[in-house]
């Protein structure tokens, strides 16, 4: 609002537990906000429903798209055109307890990206780490059992992990693709920690990584700032640390988060696109991260 005094930004904040809700009921009411922030998972939905005004031919006129990844771009394009612009970017990484893997004996896992441990390595391990007399489990292999955004983002890299795959690559039909062998395996393993090896719960206390209940789990990097914040003693690099997730066939991981989107209805499509590309940008994401100008 410095640099265009003649915009007026109204922020609306609104609970996660009733965001997706109440941002499509003002869509369908005709009276959707200028700019909305999506989640990646569900932007291909709002933008199939003409919600969201396609940004590619902003983005190559102001934009640097070799500046963002491809694999970031892709999670914003929906039928070859782009929808929404980049904030932040996340992914998820299997974190682990060192001390409860030294207690055991076990090895620890490698950090590096390109030598992640199997899956059947990460089994072995939980059925070691497990003490249901004790409630600790070895594993929960993709954050329990969500629902929306976070299913697709926790549970489809070990379909892919395993070989398998969704959709087809066209995103029509899920014939041939769910239903295949290596998707069947993956989701056969995915239960057997459950109800077969019963080295995952279906149910944790609140905080079961840093608080010893559990021994590795599949998690993001916004949850570091919850460990260091919320749980001092439990530090990175000497109690927990991090390696990259664990494959069978191949390896894949997701990565994405939310973005900023105009709407199709906007009154102010150019006002809103130089609020979205200002905050998207280097400076702007300075700005956001908290960094100090000097």
């Amino acid at each position: 609002m410095e640099k265009y005094p003649e915009i007026n930004v109204q922020m609306t904040l609104i609970p996660y537990s009733d965001y997706d809700t109440k941002l499509k009921t003002a869509i369908a009411s005709g009276n959707p906000p200028d700019i909305m922030a999506i989640d990646a998972p569900n932007m291909a939905s709002y933008a199939e429903a003409d919600a969201l005004q396609p940004l590619t031919s902003n983005f190559k006129r102001d934009g640097d798209l070799t500046d963002i990844p491809a694999t970031t771009l892709s999670a914003y394009t929906y039928k070859k055109d782009i929808y929404m612009a980049p904030m932040t970017e996340s992914s998820i990484a299997l974190f682990y307890n060192k001390k409860m893997f030294e207690a055991k004996g076990i090895p620890l896992p490698s950090n590096n990206p390109d030598q992640p441990m199997t899956w059947e390595q990460v089994l072995e391990a939980a059925k070691k780490l497990t003490d249901p007399d004790k409630g600790i489990y070895g594993i929960d292999p993709a954050q329990g059992f969500q629902n929306a955004g976070a299913t697709a983002y926790f549970k489809y890299p070990i379909i892919w992990q395993f070989g398998g795959e969704v959709m087809s690559p066209d995103g029509k039909t899920a014939k041939g693709y769910l239903d295949s062998t290596d998707t069947k395996r993956a989701v056969e393993f995915y239960v057997d920690l459950y109800n077969k090896y019963k080295v995952s719960a279906l149910e944790y206390p609140a905080d079961p990584f840093p608080n010893g209940k559990l021994a590795m789990t599949i998690d993001g990097s916004w949850s570091l700032s919850h460990y260091a914040d919320r749980f001092p003693d439990f530090k990175l690099g000497e109690d927990y640390d991090i390696a990259p997730l664990p494959k069978d066939k191949r390896q894949a991981v997701a990565n994405g988060s939310w973005a900023l989107g105009i709407s199709s209805k906007s009154r102010n499509p150019d006002a809103a696109w130089k609020f979205v590309n200002y905050v998207t940008s280097y400076e702007g994401s300075k700005l956001r991260s908290g960094e100090k100008y000097v």
